[in-house]
């Protein structure tokens, strides 16, 4: 009897070492990453600081970095003639004629429409730091968000949550984010992304709902939007769905914020069913 109770607390002690050894090999892990990144980012601060007129002071809630070379719309288009959200800029004059009203606080009966030529020059920029405050310590948390058609090589473009309106958030996909100064207005700071849908676990099984596993569907890649920067609350982590297309579950986890949010995300969706 006590060899059997010898032999199987033997066992649990080793599959508690199994663990911990685990947790640090992805701790360590995740730590040389952070670390990687945070060294990139420093270098785009090196690169990025003749530009100071583009860019907002990091004290802000948002700071472009990595900016390009200026292109016209045009030539935008032309370039991505293969990705279908671009055409999302032939509602480029539409979207700032209905927005800077309202960021000017102007009069909507005396404003004059704007029109933009497709030689009007924006400014893309492939690098986003995010700062928020943490709805767990209250305390400042930044995220590093990448548009980027070659990050080391290779595409990465990262998803983030935005304020749709004054009291809800959503998901979207960055596609492309630019500065571009508006004759008599200024310099503003836009995105253009591929939004999601709100909850769809209704259309799933109960057994989504019993392990809180949260999807969200990408919207029609021609359902592209442009949004202002500093509308983006922080950057978003989604798994995609194997078993369905344009499918994504929501990774909540990553930070107790991210929870928070996602928490907040839900029950706002729920009240409107």
């Amino acid at each position: 009897m006590h060899g059997s109770l010898k032999d199987a607390y033997q066992v649990q002690v080793l599959c508690v070492d199994h663990h911990h050894l685990a947790m640090k090999l992805i701790r360590n892990r995740v730590d040389a990453e952070a670390n990687c990144t945070q060294q990139d980012c420093d270098d785009d601060d090196i690169d990025d600081g003749g530009d100071e007129d583009a860019l907002m002071s990091f004290s802000e809630h948002v700071k472009l970095g990595s900016p390009q070379s200026l292109k016209s719309i045009q030539s935008i288009i032309r370039d991505h003639a293969s990705q279908q959200e671009f055409q999302g800029f032939q509602k480029f004059t539409r979207f700032i004629n209905q927005c800077l009203p309202i960021y000017l606080n102007h009069d909507w009966n005396s404003w004059k429409n704007i029109s933009f030529a497709k030689t009007f020059q924006l400014q893309e920029h492939a690098y986003l730091k995010v700062n928020y405050e943490s709805r767990m310590d209250w305390q400042q948390a930044t995220d590093y968000l990448q548009c980027n058609p070659s990050f080391h090589g290779k595409p990465h473009y990262d998803t983030v949550l935005f304020q749709l309106s004054h009291s809800e958030i959503a998901f979207a996909h960055l596609v492309f984010m630019f500065s571009c100064n508006i004759p008599d207005f200024g310099t503003y700071q836009f995105a253009l992304v591929r939004p999601y849908t709100a909850n769809i676990n209704a259309a799933h099984s109960s057994f989504d709902n019993a392990l809180r596993l949260m999807r969200i569907k990408a919207c029609p890649h021609t359902a592209s939007i442009f949004i202002p920067i500093w509308s983006i609350v922080r950057g978003a982590l989604l798994y995609p769905d194997p078993k369905y297309k344009d499918k994504y579950f929501v990774v909540e986890h990553i930070d107790g914020d991210m929870f928070r949010c996602v928490n907040k995300w839900n029950r706002h969706h729920q009240d409107q069913e």
